[in-house]
């Protein structure tokens, strides 16, 4: 038998999981859009309502596990597994008004409550007067994957995809004083016009 490193063996592990952890995301997501398919079909014009899904991938797992550790480096005599990851699965739902985060939210816990094993954690968060929603945990069907559910403002949804891709880096800037400062400038100011718009259209009616 050969004897693998800790990199060496995740990858293979990984190998032997991703089309069963593809399978989990399509279906969870599926589950998703007919539990809050109302709203979907409410949601026209400037309403609306984004779903998006993605499987952690191998390489950004493996890293993932490295940052837990200190120095980002594996112990010896450690056991490491793909599936100690608990947002290995994430899905996201992104809206646009605000006013729609509640409207979504009841039926999305209802079904977090009849699907996954209990208790799921639940983790609510503010950014700047936003509400950030995250829930995480295991799915009936999925056993061996967890899964991380993002209930997020739009606006909000879209800057992180492009700062992620900017900064999701070892030595990212995003810590430094300048760049905090700037971060927090671009949210306060998505917040105020979310506000703005959401009095336009209370005057409109």
């Amino acid at each position: 038998m050969v004897n693998m490193d800790v990199e060496s063996r995740l990858q293979l592990e990984y190998l032997k999981v991703a089309s069963a952890l593809y399978k989990a995301k399509e279906y969870i997501e599926i589950e998703i859009k007919h539990t809050i398919k109302t709203q979907l079909l409410e949601a026209v014009h400037a309403n609306k309502i984004l779903i998006s899904s993605r499987v952690k991938d191998c390489n950004s797992a493996i890293t993932a596990l490295k940052k837990k550790e200190e120095g980002r480096v594996f112990r010896d005599g450690r056991q490491y597994s793909i599936t100690q990851l608990n947002d290995l699965i994430g899905l996201r739902i992104s809206v646009f008004p605000l006013t729609l985060l509640e409207l979504v939210q009841s039926p999305l816990l209802s079904y977090l409550e009849n699907n996954f094993e209990q208790p799921f954690q639940t983790d609510h968060t503010t950014i700047e007067n936003y509400d950030i929603y995250k829930y995480r945990g295991i799915h009936n069907q999925f056993s061996e994957f967890n899964c991380e559910i993002q209930l997020i403002p739009m606006l909000i949804s879209k800057f992180w995809d492009t700062e992620h891709d900017v900064f999701y880096k070892p030595a990212s800037p995003h810590d430094a004083p300048p760049m905090k400062e700037a971060y927090d400038a671009v949210i306060k100011s998505l917040y105020s016009f979310e506000k703005t718009y959401e009095e336009s259209q209370y005057k409109a009616t």
